[in-house]
C-alpha cells in the first residue's frame, strides 16, 4: 500500500509461451494437436508416445504411403509431452484437403476454422493430386476396416 493505493504484485510470469515444434517454419507446416482429437489434457509418457509414434499412427501411415511421408519435416513430433501431427501434405493434396477439411468440423471445430483461414488466405498451395498410388492403398485400407466395420 502507498498513498493510500493498494497495489498487486507478481513474483513470477503470469503466462508462459508453449514449446513449438522443432521444424523450419518455411515453408510452412501445419500440425494438429494428437491429443486434442483424444481428449487428453495431460502430457502423455514417453512409453505411450512411442507406442503411438512406432505403432498406431507410424504404422498406418508407413502402410498407406510405403514410407513416402516425410517431404515436410517428421510427421509426429513430441512438445510438452503432447504429440503434434504435421498435416501439411495432407492439406497440399487435393482429395487430402477435401476429406480433412470435412472430418475436421467434428472433430475440432476451432481447428477446423484456423485451418479454413489458411486456405483461404492461399497460405497451403496444392501441390499434388490423387494418383494411382494413393488410390491402390486407399481401396486396400478400405477393403480391410470395412468388412469388420459392416
Amino acid at each position: 500500500m502507498a498513498d493510500g493505493k493498494f497495489s498487486v504484485v507478481q513474483s513470477r510470469p503470469i503466462t508462459t509461451l508453449f514449446p513449438t515444434p522443432n521444424v523450419s517454419m518455411h515453408p510452412l507446416q501445419v500440425f494438429f494437436s494428437f491429443n486434442s482429437v483424444q481428449g487428453i489434457i495431460e502430457p502423455i509418457y514417453p512409453a505411450g508416445q512411442e507406442a503411438m509414434r512406432r505403432g498406431v499412427l507410424g504404422g498406418l501411415l508407413r502402410w498407406i504411403t510405403w514410407g513416402r511421408h516425410g517431404k515436410t519435416g517428421e510427421f509426429i513430433q513430441t512438445v510438452g509431452g503432447r504429440l503434434y501431427i504435421n498435416i501439411t501434405n495432407v492439406l497440399q493434396n487435393t482429395l487430402g484437403r477435401k476429406i480433412l477439411t470435412t472430418a475436421m468440423t467434428g472433430i475440432d471445430p476451432a481447428s477446423a476454422m484456423a485451418i479454413e483461414e489458411l486456405i483461404e488466405e492461399d497460405e497451403l498451395e496444392i501441390n499434388s493430386g490423387v494418383g494411382p498410388f494413393f488410390l491402390i492403398r486407399l481401396v486396400s485400407l478400405y477393403s480391410l476396416i470395412m468388412p469388420r466395420i459392416i
